[in-house]
């Protein structure tokens, strides 16, 4: 994936590219799933859609300025997210989308592009 010419060199946290077992962030290849946003990169504790808890989503609920939209890569196939998750973040007004990770990474960039305020938690892609 390529860094559309109005991030280079802006800080903005872009997914460089992803695949089997990694992600590239800017020069630095992740091999665990991560939480990406504009300003935030980490680790993500999760590996599978099932598992996802309150806890595991805590960066992206301190978000400072509020996300719009999480974004959740589950892997290779979409997997159902689970409902206590879907409720909490309708809650806080935070837009819900489960997709495969490679569709959340290009969709991840498509809302930065609109400069929208979002968020892609990532599973792997398993090898």
């Amino acid at each position: 994936m390529a860094t559309p010419p109005e991030y280079q060199n802006s800080g903005v946290n872009i997914i460089q590219g992803y695949g089997a077992g990694r992600f590239r962030i800017g020069q630095t290849v992740h091999e665990t799933p991560l939480l990406v946003s504009a300003e935030h990169v980490s680790k993500w504790d999760v590996n599978d859609a099932a598992d996802i808890t309150p806890e595991s989503l805590d960066a992206f609920l301190k978000h400072n300025p509020p996300l719009e939209v999480i974004l959740f890569g589950t892997g290779k196939a979409i997997a159902p997210l689970p409902q206590r998750i879907r409720a909490l973040l309708k809650e806080k007004h935070i837009g819900v989308d489960v997709m495969d990770t490679g569709a959340a990474c290009r969709t991840y960039h498509v809302l930065l592009a609109e400069k929208r305020r979002v968020g892609a938690a990532l599973l792997l892609i398993p090898h």
